[in-house]
């Protein structure tokens, strides 16, 4: 939360509004490194009590509150560098790495062939200093990861949340398979199909 809009109490209250009304309970969201902000902000996932009645707002406040998940997204080197801090944070329930920013914004891309920053002695130390802080502080580890590969990896270092791909990753991926076998399907045809190579 930086920039100009922070400046203004009144413009976060309505996007908070805005966000907490029209999305489901699980927030994926980025915490401030200032130490004075992060509880602050943290707050701002959950509806405040002084605005609901004792049944709650609309009759789902209550529940909502109660059945709300933050994650905080690890994407950066100068999160790596506070993560202890961010960790203790009362409220947190997930530690969120995003290994394909934090790389990018610890220079990795820059020096390793892509994609062997993925595997990279400094990504697997800030992983590292990641999981010893959610550990310590008993919150939960997540991962984003492209298709299945290193699942079994991420689960032996203690990730249990895990995310398999986006949208895009999805469709390419099966779109894929699909051409696949539809070439199979049509090589013993009188009509054989091959894919048609994109420029």
């Amino acid at each position: 939360m930086t920039g100009e809009a922070s400046n203004r109490p009144w413009t976060w209250a309505l996007m908070v509004s805005w966000c907490l009304t029209s999305t489901l309970p699980r927030r994926l969201s980025m915490l401030s490194l200032a130490a004075s902000t992060r509880q602050k902000e943290l707050a701002l996932c959950i509806f405040p009590q002084r605005s609901t009645n004792k049944k709650g707002l609309l009759g789902y406040v209550g529940n909502a509150n109660a059945n709300v998940t933050v994650a905080l997204q690890v994407e950066t080197h100068d999160c790596i560098k506070n993560i202890d801090a961010i960790a203790e944070v009362k409220g947190v329930d997930i530690l969120f790495l995003g290994q394909n920013d934090l790389c990018m914004s610890a220079g990795l891309f820059e020096k390793y062939e892509f994609p062997k920053m993925y595997t990279s002695p400094e990504l697997d130390d800030m992983t590292s200093k990641l999981m010893e802080a959610a550990k310590k502080n008993n919150v939960v580890l997540g991962v984003f990861l492209f298709g299945t590969d290193r699942v079994e990896e991420f689960l032996k270092k203690g990730f249990p949340f895990i995310s398999i791909g986006n949208d895009l990753h999805h469709v390419m991926t099966q779109a894929d398979a699909h051409m696949e076998a539809l070439g199979k399907a049509a090589s013993s045809t009188a009509q054989p199909w091959k894919k048609r190579q994109l420029a």
